[in-house]
């Protein structure tokens, strides 16, 4: 315990390394698309009902795995600044299913990589309006834990190129659902 025999400044600089230690290094990224397109609510609601129909369209999706406890592992790619090309694998269940919503979310007892999913369905006479809504928190004990270089590019710097990687596939998704729907 030889900091506490430096001065106020040196236990603050300790303390502050205490503090890091037991901190958590969480990169957040969020986005939200909609689109409108010439086909029934009830169709719209079974494609995307289908899980593998996400990954078949989100190119950022790269694959899908049903797990035996019902939850579903979705494992993601994101080309970051600094870091290159990230793989992350979410564990997520389908959290609600109603004619107007599918809902994943994080699955139980998932501590590291978080993902909702929401698309949403409203019929408009002869068209369907879907909106899809895409949140994720990655969270690690140190920047270390997620990538060598992480602290040098930021839990900001990676959470926004994340999102703005995110938005850009989303309206490629709900394009290229558009396409498959109104055939």
């Amino acid at each position: 315990m030889a900091w506490k025999a430096v001065t106020c400044a040196g236990k603050f600089y300790a303390n502050f390394l205490l503090k890091e230690v037991t901190s958590v290094f969480r990169v957040k990224a969020d986005c939200n698309a909609q689109i409108e397109i010439k086909c029934s609510q009830t169709s719209t609601y079974d494609f995307f009902s289908e899980a593998r129909n996400w990954v078949a369209l989100l190119p950022s999706l790269e694959s899908l795995t049903a797990e035996r406890d019902g939850a579903w592992r979705w494992t993601v790619r994101a080309e970051v600044p600094m870091l290159g090309a990230m793989r992350v694998p979410f564990r997520v269940e389908r959290a609600e299913i109603a004619p107007a919503r599918i809902e994943y979310t994080p699955a139980p007892g998932e501590q590291q990589n978080y993902l909702r999913c929401v698309a949403a369905f409203s019929e408009l006479g002869l068209t369907t309006r879907i909106s899809v809504a895409q949140a994720l928190e990655l969270r690690r004990p140190d920047a270390r834990a997620l990538h060598p270089f992480a602290a040098m590019a930021g839990a900001t710097r990676i959470g926004a190129e994340v999102q703005r990687q995110m938005a850009v596939k989303l309206q490629e998704f709900l394009q290229a659902v558009r396409v498959r729907l109104e055939k």
